[in-house]
């Protein structure tokens, strides 16, 4: 018999054939499985059936089992074990937890999170490794086929079927400067100034090819100079230090990143400076998974709290 042919055999029998076993009484067996003695019976009848063997031969005590259920029994005992392991949910405990999950995110928004997140897992699964990937347009498409276990970013739109989010952060765009750039102490730059000094401008594939900030400046008859395109982010930070470029991104990620007492950031207010959601997003295979659900919720914790405490600090030096 092969795994197919099961499907011919009600496995409810096994059940039955146990509970006779145990009581050795049909009607004690019935109650014990809460049928009524003449359905138990008719199981009886069954199980003969099906096992071409009188199993129980009824006597003035009960029930005395034959030789073939004397050697059925144990095997019926293994197999109902099994059945229970598989179809019971195992109780998930992170430090017993042994795995590798990969995310795709951007360096602003990995810095959100992933130092605060390496300390928890050191106290909390110290057997989870995790592994950064480059973040791209092709991210979600590696999300849909299991390549990597999250994706972190601001898409929201058009996404496949199956792709689960939930916001991490809310942010808008503002331009940061050096800490003694000649316009650190404006706090607000017109669209008339942002064009003034040279940008440097972060990369990423297939994304940001043609940005917002371009479209609007073209649409006001101006366009910006770029000095520096990349997508190496200590490098991006070193030369926005070291010169006096612009740079445009999202103001408490880039802030987190770019080192809080290091660079100012400018409204620029002309622009459109709608909130944009950074979302962490997963597939649908993950999505009732124990281990998965426990590090994203640990992943949008972290970062909320981060956001907030970067909110916190500029108004400590506002004030």
């Amino acid at each position: 018999m092969n795994p197919d042919q099961l499907n011919r055999i009600d496995l409810n029998l096994l059940v039955a054939f146990n509970a006779l076993m145990d009581e050795r009484n049909v009607s004690r067996a019935a109650e014990r499985l809460h049928v009524t003695q003449p359905a138990m019976s008719k199981t009886l009848q069954r199980l003969r059936g099906l096992f071409n063997d009188q199993l129980f031969i009824r006597t003035p005590k009960g029930l005395d089992p034959t030789p073939k259920s004397l050697e059925l029994h144990p095997l019926i005992v293994r197999a109902l074990d099994q059945l229970i392991k598989v179809l019971t949910p195992a109780e998930f405990t992170p430090a017993n937890l042994e795995r590798s999950f990969s995310i795709a995110a951007a360096d602003p928004l990995s810095a959100l999170f992933i130092p605060k997140l390496m300390e928890q897992l050191v106290e909390e699964a110290p057997g989870v490794h995790l592994k950064l990937v480059h973040y791209s347009a092709d991210s979600i498409q590696a999300l849909s086929q299991g390549t990597v276990d999250f994706v972190c970013g601001v898409m929201s739109d058009n996404l496949p079927a199956g792709i689960h989010g939930r916001q991490l952060s809310e942010d808008h765009t503002c331009i940061f400067v050096r800490k003694n750039h000649p316009f650190a102490d404006k706090g607000e730059i017109s669209t008339e100034e942002m064009v003034q000094y040279g940008h440097i401008k972060p990369w990423f594939k297939g994304i940001n090819d043609r940005g917002p900030m371009d479209l609007y400046l073209k649409s006001q008859g101006l366009q910006r100079t770029i000095n520096l395109e990349a997508s190496h982010f200590m490098t991006i930070r070193q030369a926005l230090l070291q010169s006096d470029n612009f740079l445009v991104g999202f103001k408490y990620t880039w802030w987190n990143l770019l080192g809080l007492d290091s660079v100012v950031p400018l409204e620029f207010k002309e622009f459109d400076t709608k909130a944009f959601t950074t979302n962490l997003f997963w597939d649908e295979r993950n999505h009732n998974d124990p281990a998965s659900k426990w590090l994203r919720e640990r992943i949008v914790s972290i970062s909320t709290e981060e956001v907030e405490r970067m909110k916190e600090s500029q108004q400590a030096t506002e004030e």
